[in-house]
């Protein structure tokens, strides 16, 4: 019978993020990267993501559209921010090691820029 050591086994980091309910709060909680996937799979977000969706395919209703984007929850995926402060890059006090980027706009250089990016010495 084999048995397995848990002291033998590879450690795995465990990455944790600032979570502010939305882009104006102050007032973040601490999850991590298991519970930002339970959310992000879950229905929770889907109304007002489609919601918005709807509204920004509507040159009329640019207005609404950036308040109901302002409206829902934002995660700094890059670390934990200091307590009772806004998400600004200034209040970023432990990094996570995970970088989020929006790469829009770039044409072919996506692969490119991805590469450059991963040799990163503070990227996971």
């Amino acid at each position: 019978m084999e048995t397995t050591d848990p002291s033998s086994q590879p450690q795995s980091k465990q990455f944790s993020f600032s979570f502010f309910n939305n882009l104006w709060s102050k007032e973040s909680t601490i999850i991590t990267l298991h519970e930002l996937y339970l959310q992000e799979t879950s229905p929770l977000w889907k109304p007002k993501t489609e919601s918005y969706r709807k509204l920004k395919g509507r040159p009329d209703r640019e207005n609404e559209a950036k308040m109901t984007k302002d409206s829902m929850p934002v995660v700094i995926v890059e670390g934990i921010c200091r307590p009772h402060c806004s998400h600004a890059a200034a209040n970023l006090e432990k990094m996570s090691s995970l970088a989020m980027y929006d790469l829009d706009h770039c044409g072919q250089r996506t692969l490119e820029i991805k590469n450059l990016l991963c040799q990163l010495p503070y990227v996971t």
